[in-house]
């Protein structure tokens, strides 16, 4: 389904279409396939694929849509890795969900819902590094053990620690632009003296090989 959807996404992406025109002309493709799919299913003597109905068919559009524009933004690797683990866990859920022992305790001890609920919020406060974020980061560090051993004079990280303390003290920038317009008044004039010097080494060169 989500398949057939990003087709259909991608066709509607030329017609210009505004956000709330192309989700429902989305919806409208989503019920139009599970109905043909529960239809077929029917036919062929399949009762199972009547439940089908029962999936979420605005979660299905909004899945098609990000994934649309993830695909877009990102390519084809971010949505086959995001899809692959969206249909990770939604398989691990289901073997869950389906497990006896899991029914059985769920149902039988309703106090563990609020155990649950409690390890949500612990992990929505989290704000450390995730596992992610440990490759996203690989390269700082490298560039930190490369400062450690006086490889690199000065790591990006520190440069833009030391940016973003000078922009927190002057957050208008007028310091900033100061020193930029003296170090490039400061460059013109050492510039220019550095043209007069090489000029009169040149004419200097030039009087001694007349003499010469």
């Amino acid at each position: 389904i989500v398949g057939a959807g990003l087709i259909i996404r991608s066709w509607l992406s030329h017609l210009n279409l505004l956000l709330v025109a192309r989700i429902s002309a989305v919806i409208i493709v989503v019920i139009a396939i599970i109905g043909g799919i529960s239809l077929f299913t029917y036919k062929i003597g399949l009762t199972e694929g009547l439940k089908i109905t029962f999936f979420p068919m605005i979660i299905l559009s909004w899945t098609i849509e990000r994934m649309s524009i993830l695909w877009e933004e990102e390519g084809y690797k971010e949505v086959l890795k995001q899809g692959g683990g969206s249909l990770f866990v939604a398989v691990s859920a289901y073997l869950a969900m389906s497990s006896l022992t899991m029914q059985h305790i769920t149902f039988n001890f309703l106090g563990l819902q609020l155990v649950i609920l409690s390890l949500v919020l612990l992990m929505g406060n989290y704000t450390g590094f995730r596992l992610s974020e440990m490759k996203r980061f690989k390269p700082l560090s490298y560039q930190i053990k490369k400062y450690a051993n006086g490889d690199q004079d000065k790591p990006e990280l520190y440069k833009l620690h030391d940016e973003l303390t000078e922009l927190k003290k002057d957050p208008h920038n007028t310091s900033r632009k100061w020193k930029n317009e003296v170090n490039a008044e400061i460059e013109k004039k050492f510039g220019a003296a550095e043209d007069s010097t090489d000029s009169a080494e040149r004419r200097d060169s030039d009087k001694d090989k007349e003499v010469r």
